[in-house]
């Protein structure tokens, strides 16, 4: 029995399973110049605790399946 680079993983040697660049997922989130802009106009209101922007996320949080506490204390359904 022969073996060759493809049979060993590729920390102990082999060939890595994965070639493609790690650069794209290094850079997460990727932010655009609109996000950017958005978070600097919330942040110059001088307002970041009651913006209606952040009550908002927050309301949203909040009501969020997705959220811990909302799926503890609700057992409603998804909605799809």
């Amino acid at each position: 029995m022969t073996s060759d680079k493809t049979d060993i993983p590729a920390v102990l040697g082999g060939l890595p399973a994965v070639t493609l660049s790690h650069e794209p997922s290094n850079k997460w989130p990727l932010l655009t110049d609109e996000d950017e802009k958005a978070v600097l106009k919330i942040m110059r209101d001088g307002d970041i605790s009651t913006h209606p922007v952040i009550r908002e996320l927050e309301r949203h949080t909040r009501n969020s399946p997705a959220n811990p506490m909302h799926s503890l204390t609700t057992m409603a359904p998804l909605p799809y």
